[in-house]
């Protein structure tokens, strides 16, 4: 069984001034580089630090349950309630990896937390999306869950876009 942390994604106002911050000092810090324009380079630099460490540190969802996948059973537990749907009854199941946490993507400046993860289906006729965490500690499991389901037939979909491979 894995076991994966379900979370709610919170995007503070003190988040986007800091990521924005980050982007722009650091365009206008490589525009200075070019010019070198001294002082306003470093300040420009030092502005970039300010910005980029408390981003980096801060925190981007909650932790609000857990989500447990086996073989023919998914079980999310939101604290609150429990839902198990089995893998037989359900439609359309894809998974969705976008980002595993601690990993630099090319297209970003920041450190990805692991957040923009989900896992959809349709069960009785709704659908569901729940979002987790994916750390680097689990990709080995969920490489495997995935390889158990394809040997047993559990048709899915896999979006792939982080820089490990699930096959």
């Amino acid at each position: 069984m894995l076991v994966l942390p379900l979370i709610k994604r919170k995007k503070t106002l003190i988040f986007k001034i800091f990521y924005t911050g980050t982007f722009v000092t650091l365009l206008l810090g490589l525009v200075s580089i070019f010019f070198w324009s001294g002082n306003a380079t470093l300040i420009l630099l030092a502005l970039l630090c300010v910005f980029s460490i408390p981003s980096q540190l801060m925190k981007t969802y909650d932790v609000v349950g857990t989500i447990k996948l086996t073989s023919d059973v998914i079980i999310v537990d939101d604290q609150q309630n429990q839902l198990a749907f089995q893998i037989s009854n359900i439609s359309r199941l894809k998974v969705h990896l976008l980002e595993v946490e601690g990993n630099f993507h090319f297209k970003s400046i920041m450190m990805k937390q692991g957040v923009d993860n989900y896992l959809s289906f349709i069960s009785e006729g709704n659908k569901k999306e729940y979002m987790f965490l994916l750390k680097e500690e689990t990709v080995p499991d969920l490489r495997s869950l995935f390889v158990l389901w394809r040997s047993i037939g559990i048709p899915f979909t896999l979006y792939n876009a982080t820089w490990r491979s699930f096959s």
